[in-house]
């Protein structure tokens, strides 16, 4: 039923425009009730949010399954999966646009949290058509070859539909793919800049993500913060002032209903003596992912 709902209001507000459309015009599109919508569904915001969120898995679906087909050699399967990329956005960005214009990202939590599990679910992505198509040896280098490789489409599709530049996209995924195989091949390799331990705030939160739990990565990320307390070196007193402040987190964040305003400002005050700035955007969109689920 709520995929029917999703599916529903992406047909209304493609047609009608989102602030015409009304949650009674959708339940009456679905055959149910204003209030049995509700239950689905806290807002129209929220429910833009989740169309927002299956439209970006639609396309992320397609891109996978080119790696199905196995008549492809590896570097054309990452070629046409490029490819995909740049055709198939303009739906879930509108979307993504309209959360924009509904909801300021700054001024709402929820927004941030999907943001960094948007972020999350494309560095996934493009770690997947790396290692499927170079297998290990990439790996010391991945997210390196990620950021090239995400940064690149990002600017292409910005000036293929914003812009509207008349670029064509089959060059552009060759030339992509072209010009990742020579760095690759490349036997010259600088240090990696980027490290899984630097970029681990980024694993599990990716959108569809299966292998761990909400608890669970907060339980993670609090032993990080706790960690890092550790070695910090300050007098007893600010060490006491900073246990206090994380013993506080804790409990906040492993309430039954957290108060992400009160989880931030503890963020903000433990990082103004230990740095914890890699930590905090994931405890945010974590618990903003355990008070709507």
């Amino acid at each position: 039923m709520k995929k029917k709902i999703i599916l529903t209001a992406i047909e209304c507000f493609s047609n009608e425009g989102f602030f015409s459309t009304s949650m009674q015009r959708i339940a009456e599109e679905c055959g149910m009730s204003k209030a049995t919508l509700y239950k689905y569904f806290q807002s129209k915001e929220d429910l833009l949010m989740q169309v927002f969120e299956f439209t970006l898995l639609q396309m992320v679906e397609r891109a996978k399954s080119i790696q199905l087909d196995h008549s492809l050699p590896k570097k054309e399967r990452l070629r046409q999966r490029i490819l995909v990329e740049l055709q198939e956005n303009k739906q879930y960005r509108a979307f993504l646009n309209l959360i924009f214009k509904v909801m300021p990202i700054q001024q709402n939590p929820r927004v941030m949290a999907l943001m960094k599990r948007t972020k999350a679910t494309f560095f996934h992505l493009h770690r997947e058509y790396l290692l499927e198509a170079y297998g290990e040896e990439v790996e010391p280098y991945l997210w390196d070859l990620v950021m090239l490789l995400q940064g690149a489409i990002r600017e292409y599709i910005h000036l293929l539909e914003d812009e509207q530049k008349p670029v064509n996209k089959e060059d552009v995924a060759t030339l992509l793919a072209s010009n990742l195989d020579q760095i690759i091949r490349n036997k010259e390799k600088p240090q990696p800049a980027l490290s899984q331990e630097l970029m681990y705030d980024y694993e599990g939160i990716h959108l569809g993500a299966q292998s761990k739990s909400t608890d669970q990565q907060i339980a993670e990320a609090l032993i990080s913060v706790q960690d890092k307390i550790a070695k910090a070196e300050m007098n007893r007193t600010e060490m006491e002032k900073v246990r206090a402040a994380y013993d506080s987190l804790r409990k906040k964040m492993t309430a039954e209903q957290p108060e992400p305003y009160l989880i931030e400002a503890l963020c903000l005050f433990i990082n103004s003596r230990v740095a914890i700035k890699q930590e905090i955007p994931m405890i945010l969109a974590l618990v903003e992912e355990r008070r709507f689920n």
